[in-house]
């Protein structure tokens, strides 16, 4: 993502998922609440419609610089039981 290794499509699909996702929360009161509260430590606090705004207006540029700041953390393997059991000889 650093480097801009996504198309048009794929971004134009990702800011269509965060939108929708956004005003499907919005749909209950849970979703309403969480929204409000986090707006509430917001600075500046937004409305909902400026949030989606906001979404629909990010560019392959602006992904780009955001992945830019982002580091690796930590790695994981994650295994299945079956796997490790066949793997130790467990029965």
């Amino acid at each position: 993502m650093k480097a801009g290794d996504f198309t048009a499509k794929e971004l134009e699909a990702a800011r269509h998922y965060a939108a929708n996702r956004l005003t499907s929360a919005l749909d209950s009161q849970a979703g309403l609440y969480r929204f409000y509260r986090a707006q509430a430590l917001a600075d500046p606090p937004m409305t909902a419609e400026e949030l989606i705004a906001m979404v629909r207006e990010v560019t392959a540029q602006d992904v780009m610089q955001s992945a830019g700041r982002l580091e690796l953390d930590t790695v994981y393997l994650l295994t299945g039981r079956q796997r490790e059991e066949a793997e130790h000889g467990a029965t």
